[in-house]
């Protein structure tokens, strides 16, 4: 019997949404392009920041970067109205997703 890994099912398995105000966002999967350009960033803010030359508003900008690429519906006054804590939420919510989805295709494959 031949063996099949059904990416449709995994993809459409369940919704993930970010409710805000009121409002729910629906978060998007992230694509290898764009995984592979945050990731890219990522590790030159950390060698930047190893070097001691990292500024808070480029981790900033790249945090807020990361959140419009995973909530492309939100609009960007709703993005910078978000405090610290949220933003980081916001992106703990989408690691784990990320770690969620991966899990599920190894356990089906």
């Amino acid at each position: 019997m031949a063996q099949m890994l059904n990416l449709d099912e995994v993809s459409a398995k369940e919704e993930r949404l970010l409710k805000f105000k009121g409002v729910e966002y629906p978060m998007a999967t992230m694509s290898v392009h764009n995984f592979i350009e945050m990731t890219r960033r990522g590790e030159a803010l950390d060698e930047s920041s190893a070097k001691g030359t990292t500024k808070v508003t480029d981790q900033l900008a790249w945090m807020i970067e990361m959140v419009k690429t995973l909530f492309p519906t939100m609009p960007d006054d709703i993005l910078n109205a978000f405090n610290m804590v949220e933003l980081n939420l916001i992106l703990e919510f989408s690691r784990s997703q990320v770690d969620e989805e991966a899990e599920e295709v190894k356990k089906e494959s």
